[in-house]
């Protein structure tokens, strides 16, 4: 490649040492060679700082700050990130070799995207792909696709993975830092920020493995973040161009009936229910919705079985 641009690539970490250096090294064996690699170590205590400093001497910039949450130590990164691009990895996932060139690539060809992301391939602990796992959240990232990584799109079903993530520096300077009050789901809150500022482009080919282990966010940890940024979205709402805000408020009002739905919390999710039934009724006889207004109606005991029934059948679908 001509004229390759510059690169930042920030790695954000928190004692997986063990992962990390699969991680490091995944980004040094890229294809793409003009780059700068920044570690911004979180408060690690399990010796990621003496694997820096015996290994990757001279290799990469490696910064430690006392622990502050994974929202600061990407702001820290970008803080320190001197590229016309910045891309984000995650220590616990992988890159693959072709990532960084065909992503930059892709945007150097492509201005009007100011942030694009790629499909991911699933492994588990043992760096062995799940093949069933990445299926599914292929079948995920098409309803996405279908929807748009637009704010509209994006404020009901928002499929991308941090570690794909490619923003060009100016843009990312105005999406601005990423909200450090947030515990899980400021991705979320960011992408939705950055979509009102530019398109959001896609490429439909995995070029990061995402790692599948026992310490991802829980879904209990997934469920408060997706309840915060329903909250915070819906109080900024007057932000969001008035040609989408009533569909948008419609959207964050389906995120929080969903999760009152998986929690079941009947008089919470009767609640979102009864707010959809006074701007748009109809959309809670789509396929998808309509479990949350059988929840309004039913008998909670009721609503117990069929949400059973419900999740063996999407765990089926996953397996096939």
């Amino acid at each position: 490649m001509n004229a390759m641009p510059f690169v930042s690539v920030i790695i954000t970490t928190y004692n997986r040492k063990d992962y990390l250096e699969e991680a490091i090294d995944s980004v040094l064996n890229q294809i793409y060679s003009n780059f700068e690699l920044i570690v911004v170590d979180d408060g690690s205590t399990d010796g990621t700082g003496d694997l820096i400093h015996k290994k990757y001497v001279g290799q990469l910039h490696y910064i430690y700050q006392e622990n502050r949450g994974r929202s600061e130590a990407r702001n820290h990164g970008m803080r320190e990130a001197k590229g016309k691009y910045i891309a984000f990895l995650d220590s616990d996932d992988l890159w693959k070799p072709n990532k960084l060139s065909k992503q930059i690539t892709f945007m150097e060809q492509n201005s009007q995207y100011g942030l694009t992301h790629t499909f991911v391939e699933n492994i588990r602990d043992e760096s062995k792909s799940d093949l069933a796992y990445t299926a599914w959240v292929h079948r995920l990232y098409q309803k996405a696709l279908n929807r748009g990584y637009t704010y509209l799109g994006m404020s009901r079903h928002c499929v991308m993975f941090f570690s794909t993530i490619v923003v060009r520096a100016q843009i990312a300077q105005q999406i601005g830092a990423m909200d450090k009050a947030c515990e899980t789901y400021e991705d979320w809150d960011w992408y939705l920020r950055a979509a009102l500022l530019t398109h959001i482009g896609t490429i439909e080919e995995s070029l990061i493995w995402y790692r599948l282990h026992s310490e991802n966010s829980s879904l209990a940890q997934f469920h408060a973040g997706q309840v915060a940024m329903a909250y915070k979205h819906l109080a900024q709402i007057n932000q969001v161009p008035s040609n989408i805000r009533h569909k948008a408020k419609r959207n964050f009002y389906l995120q929080l009936a969903s999760v009152a739905y998986h929690l079941e919390d009947k008089k919470e999710c009767t609640r979102w229910v009864h707010k959809l039934l006074q701007i748009d009724p109809l959309i809670l006889l789509h396929v998808e919705n309509f479990r949350y207004l059988l929840t309004a109606l039913l008998p909670s005991n009721w609503m117990h079985c069929l949400r059973s029934s419900l999740r063996e059948i999407s765990q089926m679908n996953r397996r096939y």
